[in-house]
């Protein structure tokens, strides 16, 4: 269950971020993967560090009773849905560019 839980969740908004960027190979699928997985997990444990009394053993196996399971998958697929989505809207809503023009030096 643990395993289930600090992994899956990352799988899923990968995809979805997949079908918004189709053009992913298998490199940039991994860097997804892995940037998706620190993100949610370490969104996670700062809530489970700050907010609540299980700031000693946060990452203990024997932490993750079927209740606890539940309610981590449910947050984190959540988080797993929202993220996707709100980085496509960041990228459409903002955009960068820059120009570089020759100066000429004309006397």
């Amino acid at each position: 269950m643990y395993i289930i839980c600090l992994f899956f969740p990352s799988i899923l908004a990968t995809i979805i971020h997949e079908k918004n960027y189709s053009n992913l190979n298998n490199n940039d699928f991994f860097k997804v993967y892995v940037t998706y997985t620190f993100i949610i997990n370490f969104i996670i444990i700062g809530y489970l560090n700050f907010f609540t009394t299980l700031s000693e053993n946060i990452i203990n196996a024997n932490l993750f009773t079927v209740d606890f399971s539940f309610k981590y998958m449910l947050i984190a697929l959540l988080l797993s849905i929202i993220l996707p989505i709100s980085y496509k809207m960041i990228q459409s809503t903002i955009k960068i560019s820059i120009s570089v023009k020759e100066k000429n030096n004309e006397k």
